[in-house]
Parts: structure tokens; sequence; C-alpha cells
């Protein structure tokens, strides 16, 4: 089945020309590239943070807890999932969220995407030799491996 069947695949947004973040913390971290470990993505003292009159600009462009999110643009293919300290945080332009999973637990997506057949798939999609990307268009076409009614990878 194709990424696409499965769940929605979403941009983030950089911030309006002429602003920057900030280290002042508030309730508007911003998710970068540079933040996803392969893991449970969680706030910390390296995070930075949208400015509270800038936030009404890219208030649409954020992530919920347990979104997968997956780099790409500069270091391509990185996977993460939103834990709770990060619910509602603003994702950069250089990822895109995974949200409204059908089907299959999150859990389980995700880490098929970490895996070495996933992030095959993932390196294939890539796109660019100066300025390599991951169009959306290639997330979707992902192909995610069909489990036959198994309680562990599937929901309902």
């Amino acid at each position: 089945m194709i990424l696409k069947n499965i769940c929605d695949i979403k941009g983030g947004k950089r911030l309006p020309k002429g602003y920057n973040l900030s280290n002042n913390p508030n309730n508007h971290p911003y998710i970068r590239v540079r933040d996803l470990n392969n893991s449970k993505l969680e706030l910390n003292q390296d995070f930075e943070f949208v400015p509270d009159n800038v936030f009404p600009n890219i208030k649409n462009y954020i992530v919920d807890k347990n979104d997968i999110i997956i780099s790409i643009v500069g270091t391509i293919g990185l996977i993460s999932y939103v834990g709770e300290s990060l619910d509602k945080a603003s994702l950069t332009e250089n990822c895109v969220k995974l949200i409204n999973i059908k089907h299959y637990l999150n859990k389980f997506l995700f880490y098929y995407l970490l895996s070495n057949k996933g992030q095959q798939q993932i390196n294939e999609g890539i796109v660019g030799l100066t300025q390599p990307k991951l169009p959306i268009y290639n997330i979707e076409r992902i192909n995610i491996p069909e489990i036959k009614k198994h309680p562990f990878y599937l929901k309902g």
C-alpha cells in the first residue's frame, strides 16, 4: 500500500522574511531538521522559538503529538515522531509531517520508515543535484508493506 493511501502528508512553513527565531522560550517551539533524531522528539535546550508576534503568520503549520516527521531538505530522511512536549510546535518548511494515519499504528510506520527498506525508498525519491530534496509526490509513493490483521501493526 502506498503512503498517500495511509495518511496525509503536509509541509511545514518558514518564518516570514525579515523575522528570526528566538532563544527566549515561549509556547511556540520551532522544529528544524537539526532537531530530528530518529526517535521520539521532545523539547530540549537546543530548540528555538517563534516570536509571539510572528506565530499568527505560521499558525497553520503546527504538529500534534505522535505525528511523524520526515526531513526533506538538508539531511534528508531523518525521521522522528512528536512527543507530548512538542504538541502544537511549528514545523520548518524543510520537513513534512505524516498525519491522519489510517490502518497502521503510528509507531509501526515510524519504524518502517527508519528501516533499511524504508530509508532505501526515501533515498530513491530524492531529486536534484545542486540542492537535493525529497518532494512530497515521491513521499506519497513510498510503499508500505501490507500486514494481515496483526494487532501490533494495525489500527482497529
